[in-house]
């Protein structure tokens, strides 16, 4: 509060607050925009080249192009740059980061409005988004690729294009597979119930899990939902119903928790801290071992704590 007041305060207020190195921020904002939207920019980088190839075609210059369409090129503008600034600098959020698309799709009204795009194209490209969104391939993330760059095993760039198939590809098959694990944790709460252990327990999210304890605060808002705070040592979000927080002695949280992961990451690398409880294709449940409790969340902390 004592930094309120102006925009070098607001600057100096994100510098103190900002728990991220500021190029760790925008390189990271960047790279994850830009994976979760290659499959849409594919197709957008492609009626770009082919526009520009056509001006020559149509004896229409760049400048004279610009000079046209000043307004709608500055409706694009005011569409993409704030927004791309803004989630790159500041917060980023993948499903507010395209509002930038919309400027996107705005600049390419200006090239089908000066012929430089046919209706031909466009339905051929929309066809192909259409046929990659259904058949688009998904597999489920090998637990390598989630852990954080010391732990991996992998490479950078294996690990990159295997969550093209997995958290990137944004196709129908993936909403399928993430269909499975709401109606297998689903399953599972509702066998706690039956057991009478749902009422006030507790659950953690662990960074393998596909899904988010916000999420599921929202249908099981007699619960507590949390997950770890992958960017400050001993914290983590704790989530019921609307309500959220975040708070700290995580080792004591999960020591009262239920857990929530991938069952190939629990009995890969914390099988010996843990005991499982119920065990589907996709989720598993699970309470740590009262004597491994520290052990457990020294294990969380090497790999997920960036």
């Amino acid at each position: 509060m004592d930094s309120i007041g102006g925009v070098k305060e607001y600057i100096q207020l994100y510098k103190t607050n900002n728990p991220i190195p500021i190029k760790q921020t925008i390189v990271k904002n960047f790279v994850n925009a830009s994976s979760y939207g290659l499959y849409l920019l594919i197709p957008f980088l492609f009626l770009f080249i082919y526009g520009i190839r056509k001006l020559k075609y149509n004896n229409i210059t760049f400048k004279k192009l610009i000079t046209n369409e000043i307004k709608l090129l500055h409706l694009a503008l005011y569409w993409t740059v704030p927004s791309i600034i803004f989630f790159n600098l500041v917060h980023y959020a993948k499903g507010y980061y395209y509002i930038c698309v919309v400027g996107i799709i705005i600049l390419l009204l200006i090239f089908y409005k000066n012929e430089l795009l046919n209706n031909k194209l466009i339905i051929i490209i929309s066809i192909v988004q259409i046929i990659a969104f259904i058949f688009l391939p998904y597999k489920q993330p090998m637990p390598d690729i989630i852990l954080n760059p010391q732990s991996r095993k992998v490479s950078k760039l294996h690990t990159w294009l295997c969550r093209m198939q997995s958290p990137y590809s944004l196709g129908q098959n993936q909403l399928r597979e993430l269909g499975k694990y709401y109606l297998q944790i689903q399953n599972g709460l509702n066998y706690l119930k039956e057991k009478n252990k749902l009422s006030k327990a507790e659950f953690f999210i662990d960074p393998s899990s596909p899904i988010t304890g916000r999420i599921l605060s929202v249908y099981y808002f007699d619960n507590y939902f949390s997950y770890m705070n992958r960017g400050n040592i001993n914290s983590y979000m704790i989530f019921k119903g609307v309500w959220n927080d975040e708070c700290t002695d995580f080792e004591e949280m999960i020591s009262r928790s239920i857990i929530i992961g991938s069952p190939e990451f629990a009995k890969k690398y914390i099988k010996d801290d843990i005991e499982i409880i119920l065990d589907y294709e996709n989720i598993t449940f699970f309470k740590a071992k009262k004597d491994k409790l520290r052990d457990l969340k020294n294990k969380y902390d090497y790999y997920f704590l960036k």
